[in-house]
């Protein structure tokens, strides 16, 4: 893709105007409070641990530990500015806290409490419920299964970590590594195959050290990508990943546009990139993988659910969507991809990166490569401000 593209083609079919539309105004600006809260000077030690928003009702419910304090007046002041029913609800431990038996779980897994307990994924921000969620389930090792079994490794875990801790069953985590014939500097959202035949989409384009760079997911490590149609271009080799957020920053650039659409859209439809949006549960957001296409209908369901992409850098907090109506959010190859809100018909903000699918099927349609490919209802995907300030980057808007 060069700098003299075409302007955005005609609106087609599948477009993610056609799924966000009259909450729009309202979550705008829910994301754009919880953008001011979380850029104030003392906002990780004040007590704040998350925002659940209800775009419907303009409302948001901060999730708090501890006392009133200036902070929380002067959020509830600047949400009162806003035109936004600002609520408190207290919670039992602080983000930190959470955040930190979160990831001891994580690494305590086969050792004390967790000996006889298979971890597939463990969840430190849940908005139902005071305390961490651990998903998984006993191993055959152990002496007894079944509820009785599972209360008491509640309880001794919850000893071990200082929270409550509360288990579910499943939450397998698959990371989906793997439109198709884009050129530099790229586009977010296309699909790109190494020489292996594993497959990865393009992020949001960067600006590192001056330099705009395209983006992936840190997971998909392959020297060697290219256009999944188009073997002549090459997305270059890895340049550096991002210290939190689990993205790899690529040597070929990277532009201001995203590309919307089905997968297989011939326009090479595309919007343009105008900043980020910071979720909180409750949000809607999309996605828009190289292999499915955009993807819209997905709520922000969990804000901090642990996932180990097997790079050696242990967990990185993810934020968990669910399609509402239990269709597909992503498949394999959608990795990297762009996660997304819109803004008016043809801008989109910076949401996340996709990074994994919980549980899921295979044999989807509607997709480029469906086959044994996993397909999810449920996707993991991290912050796209956490990636470019881990990198001290910027995005690139347009």
């Amino acid at each position: 893709m060069a700098d003299d593209k075409l302007p955005p083609s005609t609106v087609p079919p599948a477009d993610s105007s056609n799924f966000l539309a009259a909450p729009d105004a309202r979550q705008d600006l829910l994301m754009d409070l919880k953008s001011w809260i979380i850029t104030q000077p003392g906002i990780e030690d004040s007590g704040y641990v998350e925002s659940v928003n209800d775009s419907a009702r303009l409302s948001t419910t901060l999730l708090w530990h501890g006392p009133a304090n200036e902070l929380q007046h002067a959020i509830l002041a600047e949400g009162k500015r806003r035109g936004i029913t600002v609520t408190i609800k207290q919670r039992k431990f602080s983000r930190a806290k959470l955040l930190d038996a979160a990831s001891t779980a994580a690494d305590s897994a086969g050792r004390g409490a967790f000996k006889d307990y298979k971890i597939n994924s463990i969840v430190a921000l849940d908005p139902n419920i005071d305390g961490i969620v651990v998903r998984g389930g006993q191993t055959r090792s152990s002496a007894t299964t079944g509820p009785a079994a599972d209360l008491a490794f509640a309880k001794a875990a919850s000893a071990e970590l200082g929270v409550d801790v509360t288990l579910q069953a499943a939450g397998v985590i698959t990371p989906f590594a793997t439109r198709s014939n884009d050129n530099a500097p790229f586009n977010a959202g296309g699909y790109m195959i190494a020489g292996n035949g594993t497959s990865c989409s393009t992020g949001f384009g960067i600006w590192l050290n001056g330099v705009r760079r395209t983006t992936t997911a840190r997971h998909c490590w392959q020297h060697d990508y290219r256009a999944r149609n188009n073997s002549s271009t090459s997305y270059g080799d890895g340049l550096v990943n991002s210290p939190d957020g689990a993205a790899r920053v690529m040597t070929t650039a990277g532009f201001y546009w995203m590309f919307d659409g089905a997968w297989n859209n011939a326009a090479g439809y595309k919007k343009t990139v105008i900043g980020f949006s910071d979720v909180s549960t409750g949000d809607s957001v999309c996605t828009s993988g190289g292999n499915s296409g955009v993807r819209c209908g997905i709520q922000v369901e969990r804000m901090c659910v642990l996932f180990n992409d097997g790079m050696g850098f242990g967990n990185v907090c993810t934020i968990e969507g669910h399609q509402v109506n239990n269709g597909l959010a992503a498949i394999q190859g959608d990795s990297g991809g762009p996660v997304f809100t819109t803004s008016g018909t043809n801008q989109v903000r910076a949401t996340g990166m996709i990074q994994a699918g919980v549980d899921g099927w295979t044999n989807c349609t509607g997709v480029h490569d469906g086959g044994s490919n996993i397909c999810s209802d449920r996707i993991l995907f991290t912050s796209m401000r956490t990636i470019t300030n881990s990198l001290g980057a910027s995005l690139v808007v347009g």
